[in-house]
């Protein structure tokens, strides 16, 4: 593996970014996973 290569994971295309002390850095353009950063009654405490 090299930065810059494309590694195939569980449905995701990852891209490494970097590689430090046998560790990776990657990212996927894909969404992996969805959340709501903040729950509805919060957002009211905005305005």
């Amino acid at each position: 593996m090299q930065v810059g290569d494309k590694i195939i994971f569980d449905r995701y295309e990852w891209r490494i970014l970097d590689i430090q002390n046998n560790a990776a850095l990657i990212i996927t353009e894909d969404i992996a996973e969805l959340r709501a950063y903040y729950k509805l009654s919060q957002i009211d405490n905005f305005t």
